[in-house]
């Protein structure tokens, strides 16, 4: 009963505090079970903006600004939906965890029992990443306003740093193949329900690549010498592009850190190269500089993750890529057809079969 009483108490205290009355009913909730006594009363007593920064399918996430005597502190607060079929939380935290600990994922302060609340560190980006390199957004800052030189190898250096860093990275404990991910996706694409023409279509595309796909996987598995650290979802929306303001040498470094790590596996590490190819709006030059950079990288090392035969694989790794965004999509479809059947057809297309 006292504990009872004590959660009440304290739903109470968070609702008297506006900014944080603006959260969604469970998501307080949450917030009254989960956190500390210690790191809630500091929550309510320091919040003063809060904001939704984005709803996916597996997590929501808000902007807490906090005020205190330090000065303006930004957190993010995510509410992680029940366990996802295509994510353990338990690898995303470890995964998140061995990132940051070498400086390329933000801080994580706060992980609930259960990994249904997180609370970590908000990186400000001077420019924003995907503002710059989406290749896919409606209406990009590098397309439409800002006029960048399509030879600067600036990009190059950034990715090429978050590549190299993250595969030296603790293997997860989950290991995924692409044979492995095509089969775990093929068994979700079955279905009780009766699927709709434009669904069942869908599928019969993506199983006409059946003979495709298996010389791909054949081909990656025989250019793999051993596997390793994989985000598995380098696009530039996973990606921030942080500024260090307290650098000794009075300069402003920026470097790229990762975000979500809910795909994190110990898988090929052509995949994580092909996200970045694959999803970049890159020029020609930078893709060449790229892909040299990370080859010349490969024949450097003591342990080399692939053999020469790698940089013949790029194309297909980049096909798998869409391959699985787009049986990821007709996965989604079964329940949300209007918005997923779209993403269906748009990643279908980049998949080259010729």
């Amino acid at each position: 009963m006292p504990s009872l009483l004590n959660s009440m108490a304290n739903f109470t205290e968070v609702l008297e505090n506006k900014a944080l009355a603006g959260l969604p009913v469970k998501v307080i909730q949450l917030l009254v079970e989960q956190l500390p006594a210690e790191k809630l009363s500091q929550l309510i007593s320091d919040c003063v903006h809060v904001e939704l920064l984005s709803a996916g399918l597996s997590n929501q996430n808000f902007l807490l600004q906090n005020q205190s005597k330090a000065g303006v502190q930004a957190q993010v607060l995510r509410v992680n939906h029940a366990e996802t079929i295509w994510c353990s939380r338990v690898d995303e935290v470890t995964s998140w965890q061995a990132a940051q600990a070498i400086g390329f994922a933000p801080q994580l302060y706060f992980c609930g029992a259960k990994n249904e609340l997180y609370l970590s560190e908000f990186i400000c980006e001077p420019e924003p990443w995907s503002q710059f390199y989406c290749a896919h957004a409606n209406h990009t800052l590098r397309q439409q306003v800002i006029k960048i030189d399509d030879s600067t190898t600036e990009p190059v250096k950034h990715l090429l740093t978050v590549l190299q860093s993250l595969a030296k990275l603790p293997l997860p404990a989950k290991q995924v193949s692409m044979l492995q991910q095509w089969q775990e996706y093929q068994l979700q694409l079955v279905t009780d329900k009766i699927p709709s023409k434009q669904w069942q279509s869908c599928l019969q595309q993506i199983n006409s690549l059946t003979d495709d796909a298996l010389l791909w996987f054949n081909a990656m598995d025989k250019c793999l010498i051993t596997p390793s650290f994989c985000h598995r979802d380098l696009s530039p929306f996973n990606l921030l592009l942080h500024s260090n303001q307290h650098s000794m040498s009075g300069e402003t470094p920026t470097k790229l850190m990762c975000i979500d790590f809910e795909y994190a596996a110990t898988s090929h590490p052509l995949f994580d190269l092909a996200s970045i190819l694959a999803t970049h709006d890159l020029s020609s030059a930078q893709y060449e500089s790229l892909l040299d950079g990370y080859f010349k990288w490969q024949s450097e090392l003591s342990s080399p993750y692939l053999n020469e035969n790698a940089q013949q694989c790029v194309g297909y790794a980049i096909n798998c890529y869409w391959l699985f965004c787009a049986m990821w999509a007709l996965i989604m479809a079964k329940s949300a057809p209007e918005t997923f059947l779209a993403y269906f057809q748009q990643y279908f297309a980049l998949i080259d079969s010729h």
